[in-house]
């Protein structure tokens, strides 16, 4: 199994920043020591129990005798205010900073969260290589040698129960927790943890939690995130969201021109205009700049008016502007159709052959095939094509 970045979660804690990852069922854990990556080995441990004869895994816990109320006297206990628990990921939640404590869901390999009540000092959560459901707390900050924030001490549950009432449809949950946590460290090339011996303990009374109370922040912001897994406002329309200035980014657009000649192009069962912007004028005037239009197996030509809209995919008439393209066919920027109108003048029936004219707004996209904030715009006011009696 997998454990969410420990440096991700630290770091995220206080400049607010974002991992790229999400559980042990996703990413491999990094060492704080070490920035290798390795892969276990193990296979899914949610299928098997720990094996007790590997000297990395947890001895079995000690008896009821042990956790008794004389052993309970020597734990610290510690607080958190429980209406701050909020879902940082998927599968995990946080609250603090120093303290911090992580409450982890890896029920499956997706790590979705389930309701029912989960004893915590049993089975596969008795280490956090195995545990289904997880509960960390990490106390004082420090700065090892690479500059990355760490934590001197790692508690891990040995007992308790966590109770899960319910689960929305965002995944935010209801339930309450009380657990006894002992000192260890975590071998985060295996995500073993190991008891400190002589290590502290701490204890958390009965807590409840609601993360689904969390309200929206949109002051100020006409789109973006609204801090609760949302969106502020009414989207952008045809323009983007610039996520640093929670704005709707309008796009400054330069005229193009493209040539006369436009060809009609096969690939299977699909075709396409292809034509190049006059004078390479788009970005580096020493590379070739393509436009293609292209149509779906189940378009069929017709004379009248198609309107434009945004979008990259799943569109009838889809056009690709590929900016300073090289002679291997890569390009240095993608845009696609934000708005427009082609007119089909004339069709030869039965082909993709035509002609016409039309007028359309061309913006960035980026490699999530979507808008790229603040990116180009290309306005087209004046395109003009005549495919007929072209060969296929």
């Amino acid at each position: 199994m997998k454990k969410f970045s420990f440096i991700c979660i630290i770091m995220a804690l206080f400049v607010f920043t974002a991992c790229g990852g999400s559980s042990k069922n996703e990413n491999k854990n990094e060492n704080p020591d070490s920035t290798d990556t390795v892969s276990d080995d193990d296979g899914d441990a949610a299928d098997t129990e720990p094996d007790t004869t590997d000297a990395d895994t947890t001895p079995e816990p000690a008896d009821d005798s042990d956790t008794d109320s004389g052993k309970a006297s020597e734990c610290t206990g510690i607080s958190f205010d429980w209406s701050e628990l909020k879902k940082y990921y998927s599968n995990y939640f946080v609250i603090g900073e120093d303290p911090s404590l992580r409450l982890e869901f890896q029920q499956n390999a997706q790590g979705t969260v389930s309701a029912g009540e989960y004893d915590l000092g049993k089975g596969f959560n008795k280490n956090y290589k195995t545990c289904s459901e997880c509960l960390l707390v990490y106390e004082n900050i420090t700065e090892v040698a690479t500059k990355k924030l760490d934590y001197e001490k790692t508690f891990f549950q040995e007992s308790g129960t966590l109770k899960v009432d319910s689960v929305d449809e965002s995944g935010n949950i209801r339930g309450s927790v009380e657990a006894k946590l002992i000192q260890v460290t975590i071998d985060y090339d295996k995500y073993t943890s190991t008891p400190v011996e002589g290590g502290e303990c701490l204890e958390i009374e009965t807590a409840y939690f609601n993360t689904g109370s969390c309200t929206p922040d949109c002051d100020g912001k006409i789109c973006g995130d609204d801090g609760c897994g949302g969106e502020c406002g009414k989207g952008c329309g045809e323009l983007a969201c610039n996520a640093e200035q929670n704005a709707c980014v309008p796009y400054e657009c330069e005229p193009l021109e493209f040539e006369d000649e436009v060809r009609i192009m096969q690939q299977s069962a699909f075709y396409y205009y292809v034509t190049y912007a006059a004078g390479n004028a788009a970005g580096n005037t020493s590379l070739r700049d393509q436009l293609i239009i292209g149509f779906n197996e189940l378009t069929e030509l017709q004379t009248g008016t198609v309107t434009l809209s945004l979008g990259i995919t799943g569109c009838a008439y889809c056009m690709s502007f590929a900016e300073d393209m090289d002679s291997n066919g890569h390009q240095n920027k993608t845009y696609s159709q934000e708005s427009g109108e082609l007119v089909f003048e004339e069709v030869n029936e039965g082909t993709m052959e035509s002609r016409g004219h039309g007028h359309f707004r061309l913006v960035e996209y980026n490699d999530n095939k979507v808008p790229q904030p603040g990116g180009k715009c290309y306005e087209v006011s004046n395109f003009k094509w005549n495919t007929m009696n072209h060969d296929n």
